[in-house]
């Protein structure tokens, strides 16, 4: 169907919903419709993704390309999600559904533990930084000055969202001269701004401060971090802060920052195979439910263009390799050009509508076209089954007993933490550690203050009772890069 003959019929569908007329027949073309649109979308942005990252593979060594794993799992999504049998699909949406879900997790789980990994090396890259700072000692700090232009940063814009987000970057990189007991009753406050809301998000809220601390490390993720990230992250904890050559902590602060560059391009990749991943299993998701009527005009051309570089992806033959990305630039992408774009316009119509008329749906479509809508969002490691089980159970709110008891366990186990509880070896953390963790968690916290002036306070305090020359000095260079 072509683009504009698909947004007229959509419009037209839409109309008679509302109207209320013919609905048995309607709502089963609504979901033939949005399924086919999501096809289409899908289909054409799988094969540009794939093809951007092949092509950047094969023309830079150092970026992450396929190995065969995933190439196989690329392989397998593919033919589940455009052969096979439609009718297995509409008997079974639960199963499909399980499946998409058992597929996903290797990729999440992989990089939930990279994300929680990078956590933990920022808590020594803060240390660090503060530790061997370039030429900080050659311009000496004027504090006043500093605070000004810190204060400058954070009100000049009067969109609250951007002070607020300025203000979290600003908080992490200061000094932190707070004591533990300041630190939990900041905790505590925060986390009162969920009473009445659902529990689950206050639990989520908590999950992400251990993971920014450092302390959500499980024993499974450890199997999934390369040995040489792992043994570097064992010196890092071993490394004595205090009696360390400035040359051995400029050679471990060397080592981290490859690190963090190694990471980030790991980090890319399990992004963009998300992203394919998750487009593919629209495609699975969808095909009991999509009709040929709907499907854009483009969707063959981009299911071919993509089976056959498929058959290419990983083969050294470079001769073969260069002429199908001939045949991509002079043939393909001419006819593909702007479809991403046009489609995605298209799919918005319908989709635009599916909140108000899921529960009219048949049950099984409803949650297949919802779990699929929820694989096009901006966060790509979104796990819509668990999003759908939350929904489908009934709210918990966070009444003050909750939110209590949570703050109580949230609090002892970041005694325990500071206290080197379960650490190895089992020590108290070093002070230096433990200011890192609170720099870190007090700028993924929403800011705590009530006014302005309680902003400048806590700025002039942390920068007056820095009495390290080093740590001040370099501190200023941070924030002035942070400003930039």
């Amino acid at each position: 169907m072509k683009i504009r003959e698909f947004q007229r019929e959509a419009k037209i569908l839409l109309t008679e919903l509302d109207a209320g007329r013919d609905m048995e027949k309607n709502l089963v073309r609504y979901g033939q419709m949005l399924a086919s649109a999501l096809s289409s979308y899908s289909m054409i942005r799988v094969l540009l993704n794939f093809y951007t990252r092949w092509e950047i593979s094969r023309e830079d060594p150092d970026a992450s390309g396929y190995d065969a794993e995933e190439l196989n799992s690329i392989r397998q999504l593919f033919i589940m999600g455009t052969t096979g049998s439609q009718e297995e699909d509409v008997a079974d949406p639960e199963a499909v559904m399980e499946k998409v879900c058992a597929l996903r997790e290797p990729n999440i789980r992989r990089m939930t533990a990279l994300t929680r990994f990078t956590d933990r090396l920022a808590i020594y890259e803060h240390i660090l930084n503060r530790k061997v700072p370039e030429d900080s000692l050659d311009h000496p700090v004027d504090i006043e000055e500093l605070a000004a232009s810190v204060e400058k940063f954070i009100f000049s814009d009067q969109d609250t969202m951007v002070t607020n987000t300025r203000l979290q970057r600003v908080v992490a990189e200061l000094p932190v001269r707070m004591t533990k007991q300041r630190f939990y009753d900041v905790l505590s406050e925060t986390l009162n701004l969920y009473k009445g809301g659902e529990l689950s998000a206050a639990d989520d809220f908590i999950s992400s401060i251990r993971d920014v601390a450092g302390i959500s490390e499980t024993a499974s993720e450890g199997d999934m971090i390369p040995e040489g990230f792992q043994t570097l992250e064992d010196e890092l904890r071993g490394l004595d802060l205090k009696n360390s050559s400035e040359a051995k902590l400029r050679a471990i602060n060397d080592r981290l920052v490859a690190a963090g560059e190694e990471l980030g391009i790991r980090s890319t990749g399990y992004i963009g195979l998300q992203e394919i991943q998750n487009d593919l299993m629209i495609l699975y998701l969808m095909r009991g439910l999509r009709s040929e009527e709907f499907l854009d005009d483009r969707f063959e051309s981009a299911r071919t263009a993509f089976e056959k570089l498929l058959t290419f992806a990983g083969q050294p033959a470079e001769e073969d390799a260069d002429a199908l990305m001939d045949e991509f630039t002079l043939q393909v992408f001419p006819l593909l050009e702007g479809a991403q774009e046009e489609i995605y316009e298209a799919l918005l119509i319908p989709e635009t509508r599916l909140d108000s008329l899921k529960k009219s749906l048949p049950a099984s479509v409803k949650k297949q076209l919802v779990f699929a809508d929820l694989l096009t969002s901006d966060s790509v490691f979104v796990e819509p089954e668990k999003l759908l089980r939350l929904e489908e159970k009934e709210r918990i709110m966070a009444d003050e007993a909750a939110i209590e008891e949570r703050k109580e366990k949230l609090i002892e186990i970041f005694d325990g933490y500071f206290d080197g509880i379960g650490a190895k070896p089992e020590k108290k953390m070093e002070k230096e550690k433990r200011r890192a963790v609170m720099a870190a968690v007090l700028g993924f916290l929403p800011p705590f203050f009530n006014t302005r002036d309680e902003i400048r306070e806590y700025i002039r305090y942390t920068l007056n009772n820095c009495s390290d020359p080093v740590e001040l000095a370099a501190v200023r260079d941070i924030l002035m890069m942070v400003m930039e």
